[in-house]
């Protein structure tokens, strides 16, 4: 596991945990429906896969990319600036962890 896909030459795995402030999980998935529309479109072709999960106000959000230059694409995309601003207010925890897909 990895904060960085930095080092990393293949295909990327993500996973991003993030909790809520209480009762604000519905904007933030309205935030992720958005993206996980966008990134899995033909708009976004170095995300190979986008999938999100909650439980109340917990959410975790896996994907998979072609290569560490399409995150960087993914995260200059203005739907994922949009994310990020609703997350600024209403995240309250979260973390991020990078993998080097072997097969």
């Amino acid at each position: 596991m990895s904060s960085s896909p930095s080092n990393f030459s293949g295909p990327v795995l993500i996973d991003v945990k993030m909790k809520t402030k209480p009762d604000t999980g519905d904007r933030l998935a309205e935030a992720l429906a958005a993206i996980h529309k966008f990134a899995n479109s033909d708009a976004e072709p170095g995300c190979l896969s986008y999938r999100i999960g909650r439980s109340g106000d917990d959410f975790l959000v896996f994907h998979k990319y072609i290569n560490k230059d399409a995150i960087k694409e993914h995260t200059e995309t203005e739907v994922h600036k949009n994310f990020v601003k609703v997350a600024t207010e209403i995240v309250i925890e979260d973390s991020a962890h990078y993998y080097e897909e072997l097969f």
